[in-house]
């Protein structure tokens, strides 16, 4: 019998609108999709208030071994678990992984850097968080594969494992709730939704919502979401830029609903370019938003479905929102192949069906 455990630091049991972060999400899907193909799927997570069977998966408590690290291994050991699957390089939850022995095979997804996380810590503090992932890197390498969205990330630290690029799935169009009073507004609505970030150019959105009010153009910019940024563009922002903090993912719908154009300007040149792919794109299109994007995929024709950003500061930004709303028939076109191309590049059940493949292949038990 073939048992997945997946350990997790922030997934509970929980419907998936009651859940907050992308990462929490995209972690619940991965474990319902690949329930769907192993006999049985363990959650094992700090966050699970308690041990119980919900939607096929089974979410076990794991208590903390440190400050940050849950004691993955005493919550396993007694299950018959043949694969385990975790996130990122925390050597911590390396180690324990590796404490299953020879017969449990090991893999990272690793979607993420450590040194994103850091990017606004001190210099002290990223020099300790630099050496500990820096020793996370180096133990990969007695891992059974990885698991990746991007090429360049395997140049970074795939160490000759064998590992499968995937990608996100999209899960079909979430229930639009009825909109607010206040979220009606006769103003062409530009939205963001997703961290506050540097490398999500928020401070560029804002900006650019400054010059088209110096125009006084009728165009509204709201931004949804929280992270280190988010004092910063509260300060920065204009009139005509509303900026929601964290919100529920019910609220961020209607504010998705009646936007005309979704933002998703990430700066393809930063580290965490090399490693992510941005979620949040997926649901923009599997709501038929028109969309507006960086490149972050080049191995998707995203022009197909979406307007192309080529460059991420305020005055770019201004002049292709422009475009873009001048371009009515051009966004109908995209729109319209949207479902087609979901269907090609992000199909749910083929991404997990080749993952469990992976997961399970010869080349991978070494």
């Amino acid at each position: 019998m073939k048992t997945l455990a997946i350990f997790s630091n922030t997934l509970f049991a929980a419907a998936e609108g009651s859940l907050n972060s992308a990462s929490q999400k995209f972690e619940l899907r991965l474990a319902k999709g690949l329930s769907a193909h192993f006999q049985r799927v363990y959650v094992i997570s700090p966050a699970v208030a308690e041990n119980v069977l919900m939607d096929g998966i089974f979410f076990v408590h794991a208590d903390m071994k440190t400050k940050r690290v849950a004691d993955f291994y005493q919550a396993g050991r007694d299950k018959e678990i043949t694969h385990i699957l975790f996130f990122g390089y925390h050597p911590l939850v390396i180690r324990q992984a590796l404490r299953f022995g020879p017969q449990v095979k090991k893999y990272s997804f690793v979607f993420d850097t450590h040194r994103g996380m850091s990017e606004f810590r001190g210099p002290l503090r990223r020099a300790a968080i630099n050496v500990v992932f820096q020793y996370g890197n180096h133990l990969l390498k007695r891992l059974n594969g990885l698991l990746l969205f991007k090429q360049t990330a395997y140049d970074d630290i795939g160490h000759g494992l064998p590992y499968l690029l995937t990608t996100v799935p999209a899960v079909g169009k979430k229930q639009q709730d009825l909109i607010s009073r206040d979220q009606k507004d006769n103003r062409y609505t530009i939205c963001y939704a997703g961290a506050l970030t540097a490398y999500n150019s928020v401070l560029e959105m804002a900006e650019a919502a400054r010059l088209f009010a110096s125009g006084n153009a009728p165009v509204r910019f709201v931004i949804c979401g929280s992270g280190p940024l988010y004092q910063a563009l509260r300060d920065a922002a204009p009139d005509n830029m509303v900026v929601t903090g964290r919100i529920s993912e019910a609220e961020v719908l209607r504010w998705m609903q009646v936007s005309d154009l979704m933002l998703n300007i990430r700066r393809t040149d930063e580290i965490v370019n090399r490693y992510a792919y941005p979620s949040k794109l997926i649901d923009y299109l599997e709501q038929g938003k028109t969309v507006l994007t960086t490149d972050v995929d080049p191995r998707e024709p995203l022009s197909e479905v979406c307007f192309i950003l080529r460059q991420t500061d305020a005055a770019s930004i201004c002049h292709e929102v422009q475009r873009v709303m001048n371009a009515t028939e051009e966004a109908i076109a995209k729109r319209q192949k949207i479902d087609m191309y979901l269907r090609q590049y992000h199909n749910a059940e083929k991404i997990y069906s080749e993952i469990y493949t992976f997961l399970t292949s010869p080349e991978c038990n070494r």
